[in-house]
């Protein structure tokens, strides 16, 4: 059993428990006059708070008895009760102790108010997006910030200042968080075995890819991209289908159960929900039976998750939104997604290109289950943080392994390779902490392979997300499955009837002599079967403008007026800009040439 010692506290690494003799100590002294309220040693001891500045009329400050960022309204900083819980009494006994003839000792509350307000005035507005919490962060040289509440290491373990004031507050680690991450435990020989067990627990279950290794792989190499979270660049997400007993449930439990009190997971779960829950942390999200079709309702709850992993895969600030306060809240979504589902996802071009995707096939056996499904505390730790120690390496290993993909496959992206390589690089850590290699250089025949045989097996997966890159086909798809209603008048004129059918549908009608249809959509802004003067070909034409037309896409993110035009700009051979008449309007259009409808 290994433990390290630093300054004087024991952690052990057979347990993540949150208990005070695990903690490490937190280095928070200022070093210039303008951030510490008092400075010296005295004053650290006492536990002097620290100002940091405005914050929407309330005065922010460092704790240093709870270890937390606190605001405070005027009214909250003269409140004896507040001065005494966040800035301790003994602060305030040694330099607000006031005597009086009469009454004899007293603390000058209303002194010690006053000149927190003093010193924090002058400074300038304080931010929430530099406040972090739980999760694995990148400072400004490229290093990890690893905080889980309990303790702020780098990657080696070493204590930072949970106040970075060498960067002039730039970074604010806090202690308040939902989520821990496991103890610092020391490398030794056994991470190998750690790492080994995990790739065989992964290989119980079955894929549907000629190279049985893929499928352990990548999603090992995922849940490695999943640890090092907000520290990177992109943060790829996961989607794993499979038929009803292919164990996804229980692979589902598998990776939760690895990662712990370090990620989210659910079975039933929302963006906002996921959104509050996580708020200032970054962690992993693992969500089970996340199917993208059913009820109305769980459409739109998993459209709004989907929103929420585009922004999460490349953000590097944070997201605003509204409250009943009218004070507006800070959230900052940076963090990936595993999604676990029966049905294959059906994703718009914008979503597919940040998601690698894997299949599963049923179980050859009842329970596709690892013996020891449950992992320990001290395996977990030991797993983690194998990973955190050889951030530097696996910094290497991304850049020859992008590298590499680049030379293999020249039809790829950039966010093609920006989600594979990043996955891939995972795989290649584990295979470094498996055969114990620590230089990239011993790496290039194992990384010139494994890329090799990602592309070789999961060819399918990627030619449906290079499909759905194109953004033209998912608008002009969008808009002819939209619902229409036409009006058809009797041929006496005493009678009308509706009939409601998709905008294709009408086109097609339309096209065919059916004048009711025609006009239905020339109110919306479309017109079938147009032809252009000294041109071949025949048309659709979809004005550039139109407000009936962005009625009918409420609910897509093509419902902004003029939203889709643009992407239909794209659709090769079309017309742009061209002039046609509508109901009693010449207005703008693209027209689609009808042979790239099909």
């Amino acid at each position: 059993m290994e433990t390290i010692k630093d300054s004087g506290t024991n952690v052990k690494s057979d347990s993540i428990s949150k208990k005070k003799s695990q903690k490490f100590s937190v280095v928070t002294q200022a070093t210039t006059h303008d951030i510490d309220l008092y400075s010296g040693d005295d004053a650290e001891k006492l536990g002097a708070p620290i100002p940091l500045g405005i914050h929407q009329k309330h005065i922010v400050l460092w704790s240093r008895v709870t270890e937390s960022i606190e605001e405070a309204s005027i009214t909250d900083i003269r409140n004896k009760v507040f001065l005494s819980l966040y800035c301790g009494e003994e602060w305030l006994r040694k330099f607000y102790t006031r005597f009086d003839n009469r009454t004899g000792a007293l603390i000058a509350y209303e002194e010690a108010a006053i000149d927190l307000a003093r010193k924090t005035g002058p400074l300038k507005s304080f931010s929430h997006s530099n406040c972090y919490a739980t999760g694995c962060w990148s400072d400004r040289e490229g290093g990890l910030v690893i905080n889980s509440g309990d303790f702020c290491v780098d990657q080696a373990g070493n204590n930072i200042e949970r106040i970075d004031v060498s960067r002039k507050r730039s970074a604010v680690y806090t202690t308040g968080s939902n989520y821990s991450l496991p103890p610092f435990v020391a490398a030794s020989t056994k991470d190998k075995e750690v790492a080994t067990r995990i790739i065989y627990d992964l290989a119980t279950w079955k894929f549907i890819y000629e190279a049985e290794t893929i499928g352990p792989l990548i999603t090992a190499g995922w849940i490695v991209s999943a640890v090092y979270c907000a520290a990177l660049d992109t943060r790829p997400s996961m989607w794993i289908t499979g038929e009803a007993g292919s164990g996804k449930s229980m692979l589902f439990r598998y990776i939760s159960d690895l990662l712990g009190a370090s990620a989210l997971s659910s079975e039933s779960a929302t963006s906002a929900g996921i959104r509050q829950n996580i708020d200032d942390s970054s962690v992993p999200v693992i969500l089970d039976e996340f199917e993208t079709s059913g009820t109305d309702q769980n459409v739109g709850s998993t459209k709004a998750i989907l929103k929420s992993m585009r922004s999460a895969y490349t953000s590097k600030s944070a997201t605003i939104k509204g409250t009943s306060s009218q004070m507006g809240k800070l959230y900052r979504e940076q963090y990936p997604f595993a999604f676990l589902s029966v049905s294959s996802p059906v994703l718009e071009s914008a979503d597919a290109g940040r998601i690698v995707r894997l299949r599963m096939q049923p179980a050859e056996r009842k329970n596709a289950v690892p013996s020891a499904l449950d992992i320990n505390d001290e395996d977990r730790a030991r797993f983690m943080w194998s990973i955190w120690r050889n951030w530097d390496l696996y910094r290497e290993i991304l850049k020859a392994v992008t590298l590499e993909y680049s030379a293999q496959e020249k039809l790829a992206d950039p966010r093609e390779k920006d989600t594979y390589c990043t996955v891939i690089a995972g795989s290649a850590l584990i295979y470094s902490i498996i055969h114990r290699i620590d230089n990239v250089k011993e790496l290039s025949d194992p990384i010139a392979n494994l890329v090799r045989v990602t592309l070789e097996n999961m060819k399918e997966e990627l030619e449906a997300t290079r499909a759905q890159r194109k953004d033209y086909e998912v608008v002009y798809n969008e808009i002819m499955d939209t619902k229409l209603r036409v009006e058809y008048i009797s041929s006496d004129a005493d009678s009308t009837r509706a009939e409601t059918m998709t905008i294709g549908m009408a086109v097609n009608r339309a096209g065919n002599g059916d004048e009711s249809a025609d006009n239905a959509l020339k109110m919306i802004g479309i017109r079938a079967k147009v032809t252009v003067k000294n041109v071949d070909g025949i048309y659709t034409a979809i004005a550039v403008q139109n407000v009936e037309l962005s009625k009918l896409l409420a609910g897509s993110r093509w419902r902004s007026n003029g939203s889709w035009t643009e992407p239909l700009k794209a659709t090769p051979d079309c017309i742009k800009n061209y002039p046609i008449r509508f109901a009693s309007a010449q207005v703008k259009a693209v027209l689609i040439p009808v042979k790239t409808q099909q």
